[in-house]
């Protein structure tokens, strides 16, 4: 199986020096497991087909899905095309909004404000019986670094998950998934952002908790229904 980690910008330097970008974290993860990750730089302006991969996985960003810069605009035209084609589909973070965007929905500055390092997450009961989430506890900490949200699903999506910051994961047809938070991420990569954020950001609202999370089944969970083809979730949209 190949997987398409499409990069949407460069990380903290920090972050960057000792663990590398998006790309490093994914492909460290999936490719002990005989999942083939390639990279696909859309910031940079690579181009991106619907025919790479089997499957896409869109990362997070330091720059804001608001911005609507030109590569923004062509990645959700992308996204748009590749849903309409049956491309499955999981965003992270930045991804996650990209998508919701691609789809109709709307994405703006956070009124609840920045939503950094760890917080609980609840599973709906959509969320409950979604695949994705197998294995998961109804509530479960996640890592976290946004100031944007989707404040609106698109027409036809569901919300997974919610948190007292807003909707944390989004499910459109049966194989496009969002999440807000990192699933990518370690908790020494989650405490570099912390101490970058709060340095260059008046963020005062961060929780740091010293337990590793593991978070990246997720991930398994989506390529897992991807190989198998099947329904992705208990409950048809």
């Amino acid at each position: 199986m190949r997987i398409i980690s499409v990069i949407t910008g460069e990380k903290v330097p920090t972050v960057i020096e000792e663990y590398g970008e998006d790309f490093d974290f994914i492909s460290s993860i999936l490719e002990p497991n005989g999942i083939t990750v390639e990279q696909i730089k859309v910031y940079e302006g690579d181009e991106l087909s619907t025919d790479d991969g089997d499957a896409w996985i869109i990362g997070g960003s330091g720059d804001s899905v608001l911005d609507n810069e030109d590569w923004m605009l062509d990645l959700v035209e992308k996204v748009r095309l590749a849903v309409s084609l049956g491309k499955p589909i999981f965003g992270i973070c930045f991804g996650h909004q990209i998508i919701a965007k691609a789809l109709g929905g709307e994405v703006d500055v956070n009124p609840n404000g920045w939503e950094l390092g760890v917080h609980p997450i609840q599973l709906n009961e959509y969320g409950k019986t979604s695949l994705v989430f197998e294995g998961f506890s109804e509530t479960f900490d996640a890592y976290e670094s946004h100031r944007d949200t989707v404040i609106k699903l698109p027409k036809g999506a569901i919300s997974l998950a919610e948190n007292t910051k807003g909707i944390q994961s989004i499910q459109f047809e049966k194989n496009v998934f969002g999440v807000q938070f990192h699933p990518e991420f370690s908790f020494d990569i989650m405490k570099k952002y912390v101490d970058f954020i709060q340095e260059t950001n008046s963020v005062n609202n961060e929780k740091i908790t010293t337990t590793e999370l593991n978070l990246n089944k997720v991930l398994f969970n989506f390529i897992n229904l991807v190989k198998k083809g099947k329904n992705y979730a208990s409950t048809i949209i």
